[in-house]
């Protein structure tokens, strides 16, 4: 069951031929909220991804896709850790008493895992934008 939390915003530049650079329009509830900047419904520009051709000024209904979040923290956090851990246990099994080295492979293979996660991702940055879900009809009442 896929669960979407909608928001509002407004086009206000157009990118490339599917990414566009809108303005959150923040909810009702938003107005007097401290952490309002720290969730993104503040007074906040990103990059959303649409299929559908959207001019500068037209209001859109957009979401951000739930998995998102845990695959950017996946690759972000975890595969590099991975290669980082590797990188220590394969190097402490070639010099056991070596700690220095070891700790120098660790870093090295850390690296390599941001590199792996940066060529991962590469491709793959629409997976990460908010999509556009509609163009809102200036008819169309904000219900926010």
């Amino acid at each position: 069951m896929s669960e979407e939390l909608d928001h509002i915003g407004v086009v206000t530049e157009k990118e490339d031929a599917h990414r566009y650079r809108i303005k959150i329009q923040p909810a009702g509830g938003c107005g007097k909220c401290r952490l309002k900047k720290i969730c993104g419904q503040g007074d906040v520009e990103k990059i959303a991804y649409s299929s559908i051709e959207l001019e500068k000024g037209d209001r859109v209904s957009f979401y951000y896709k739930h998995q998102a979040p845990l695959l950017a923290s996946f690759l972000v956090y975890i595969v590099p850790l991975l290669f980082m851990i590797g990188g220590i246990l394969g190097v402490s099994r070639i010099y056991p008493d070596r700690f220095l080295l070891q700790a120098l492979a660790g870093l090295v293979f850390l690296s390599g895992g941001w590199g792996v996660m940066s060529l991962l991702t590469r491709n793959q940055q629409q997976l990460f934008y908010p999509v556009i879900k509609e163009k809102i009809s200036p008819e169309k009442k904000n219900d926010r």
